[in-house]
Order: structure tokens, then sequence, then C-alpha cells
């Protein structure tokens, strides 16, 4: 299968918790079964690029809405590495960090289409889309209503943590191409909590749009189906519990020697 994972982390050249491990030992696995592994994080200034080998400029350019980017490919911990250089005039992945910055929200929304575009002017069908968390999990739905060309056959959110959830206002998902209005209903991204009503939550989002919902262990699929852990999620999990499927995340010893 063509397996391509979309991130903001992988260990240990950008990592902040423990997605990143995650996603090393399952994307190093799926390799070593004989799957096409394909992972896309942000190229980050803070990586260290001598940590990656063979890299590489394989698309010097390619638009996201108006603006220029470049994607990068490399081999790292075993595993085919997609850098995504975004040449935004914000410098969105030229902050020394990856998280904690109060863009946050725009800059993981243009990386999310930026993702999408490149995968479109390759052309390669995918098997499996692979996001992971709030940071890319509106790919599912932009995947669905606006890059319907794209040869995909299933598109998997990891829901790693789910208090997380990417809320934003309606004129977030304007930026990025979409009528964020539009999507401001209890059906949609309007986020769940009583007191926010004008609130997207991307997270949901992902959650409704996904084809497959993953949980990182069987018996957090279950927490989150309740009012204490989902976080307000809880009612939207329970509506799409048919394709909730709870796998325990695997620790790949090697990673935490």
């Amino acid at each position: 299968m063509h397996i391509v994972h979309l991130s903001s982390e992988f260990a240990p050249i950008a990592k902040a918790g423990g997605l990143g491990e995650v996603l090393l030992g399952l994307s190093r696995e799926l390799t070593r079964r004989g799957h096409d592994v394909d992972i896309i994080i942000p190229k980050y200034d803070l990586i260290d690029l001598t940590k990656i080998q063979n890299l590489q400029i394989e698309t010097p350019h390619f638009r996201c809405l108006e603006y220029q980017n470049a994607m990068w490919t490399g081999r790292s911990e075993e595993c085919h590495l997609h850098l995504l250089e975004s040449r935004h005039p914000a410098g969105y992945f030229h902050r020394g960090k990856i998280y904690g910055c109060e863009d946050d929200i725009a800059r993981f929304l243009y990386f999310s289409r930026a993702a999408l575009e490149y995968l479109k002017e390759k052309k390669q069908p995918i098997d499996v889309l692979h996001l992971h968390d709030w940071h890319v999990s509106l790919c599912a739905l932009l995947v669905k209503d606006i890059f319907k060309e794209l040869p995909i056959k299933s598109v998997i959110l990891s829901i790693h943590n789910v208090e997380y959830q990417g809320k934003c206002a309606a004129a977030d998902l304007d930026v990025i191409g979409l009528n964020g209005l539009d999507y401001l209903t209890k059906e949609k991204l309007q986020d769940n909590h009583p007191k926010f009503p004008n609130t997207i939550n991307l997270l949901k989002g992902g959650i409704l749009y996904a084809d497959t919902v993953v949980p990182v262990s069987p018996s957090y699929a279950k927490e989150i189906l309740t009012p204490e852990y989902g976080f307000n999620l809880d009612s939207t999990l329970r509506k799409v519990q048919s394709k909730i499927h709870g796998i325990l995340n695997g620790i790949d010893t090697t990673i935490w020697e």
C-alpha cells in the first residue's frame, strides 16, 4: 500500500511530545513490512538537516494559494521523509519552535492546504492518507470538498490527544480558500461548547470528514466517548462511533533507549 502521513512532528528531528515517536515507530514498521510510506512535515528552521540522509529538493516550486513553496526529500530513521518549505511571507516555520506561536492556527492550516497541493501535483495514487491530531485534521474536509480529484482511497485521522482541538474563527478558513461560515453549523465544524457558538473546531471537522478515526488505544477510544474525557467532543464521537477503532500504540524500543 501507498501510505502518506501528514503530521506536525516526526522524531527525532522535529519532536515536542509523544506524537513524533509514535509516527516514527509506525512509519518504520510499515516500511519494514514492505509498504510505500511517505511522511510530510513542515521544514522547521530548528531541524538539524545533517541528520537527514540524501536530502535534496524534490519539487523546487509549487503554489499554495498565491505563495510559492518547495518540497525537500530524504531519509530519516529508515523512513522516506518530505519537508515542506513554506515561502509564505509570515515565515510560518522559521520561529525556532514547533508550537506556541500566536498564529499556530494559520501556520498549520496553510501547511495542510500546501501539503495537499503538493500531492495534487504529484498525482500518485494513495491508499491511505493518515492525518495526525488537529494540526492537519482539516485535510479530511479539504479532500472531500476542494481536492476531490486526488486519487485517495481512504482518509484516517489518528487522535493522540483529544484535549487539543484547534479552535479558531470562521474567517481563518476563508484564508485558505473555504467559506468559513458554511461550516459554522452543528452538523459541521461548529464547536460543541454552548458558550462558543461562533467558534470553528478543526478536530471536530477531522472526526466528521475522515473515513476512519483511530484513537491511540482501545481504552482511550472508550474514554473519549464520555463527557469527562471527550472535552465536549464526546457527543460528536458517539455519533460516528461505528468508524472509531482504537488501536494500541506499540513502543519501538529502539526509540526509547
